[in-house]
């Protein structure tokens, strides 16, 4: 894993280039731990490797509280969206890019225990989200299928058999900024951003456009950034 981590910074070195911490004052993430270890099981069979998690030194200043975290999304998001792509892009070109699902993991989750997506909803605002057909049995309650449809969606024009809603914000954001169907809301929100989801590698584009509209997804990013660079 530590040859792989190495290559991945000489690569995103290459591509991306080194910017400043991710607001004013920012720790950066420590190193990652990369030294496998190898067991052997009961009957004594031939080793294997076994990955362990990154390890990320957490900086006290570093993921300050979700305001200071918001606004340097706003501040710097929009700039920052080509050097970001060009990072986001050379992570396709690793070895193994389970190591970057695992490190995106573990920085997702340092994220999102300092910003509440209820505090932000961006995402709701300005993105039209995806339906299945388990989400419109699950959502339309005392409604039919076709009323529901009727009613708040329009047919995904690249994903036949899908749906997205019709209004944007989301009909079903209230107005303290909590969605009012939280407990069965959509499948897509449930994952969204998909930042803690296996192939974040090959997912440039998304986590790229995401960077823009979640201010989660640009600090998950910029962090990945500064660890794979030492």
């Amino acid at each position: 894993m530590q040859e792989g981590l190495r290559q991945i910074s000489s690569i995103a070195g290459a591509l991306a280039g080194r910017t400043g911490d991710c607001f004013t004052g920012a720790g950066t993430l420590g190193s990652v731990a990369a030294v496998g270890k190898k067991h052997y099981d009961a009957q004594g069979q031939q080793p294997k490797q076994e990955r362990p998690l990154p390890s990320i030194e957490r900086d006290s200043v570093m993921l300050a509280d979700h305001d200071a975290l918001v606004s340097a999304w706003r501040a710097n998001s929009r700039s920052r969206e080509d050097a970001n792509f060009r990072f986001l892009r050379s992570l396709k070109m690793v070895d193994d890019p389970d190591e970057i699902d695992d490190l995106a993991r573990e920085v997702h989750a340092d994220v999102f225990a300092h910003i509440d997506c209820t505090r932000c909803a961006n995402c709701c605002k300005t993105m039209a989200a995806g339906l299945n057909d388990q989400d419109i049995e699950r959502i339309a309650a005392q409604m039919t299928r076709q009323e529901f449809i009727d009613a708040y969606l329009r047919a995904d024009q690249e994903r036949p058999g899908r749906f997205l809603m019709r209004a944007i914000p989301c009909p079903f954001l209230g107005p303290d900024d909590h969605c009012t169907i939280y407990a069965i809301r959509p499948d897509s929100c449930q994952k969204f951003p998909h930042t803690n989801q296996e192939g974040f590698a090959f997912r440039s584009y998304q986590h790229t456009s995401n960077t823009l509209t979640c201010p989660a997804v640009y600090h998950i990013v910029q962090e990945m950034r500064k660890a794979l660079k030492g």
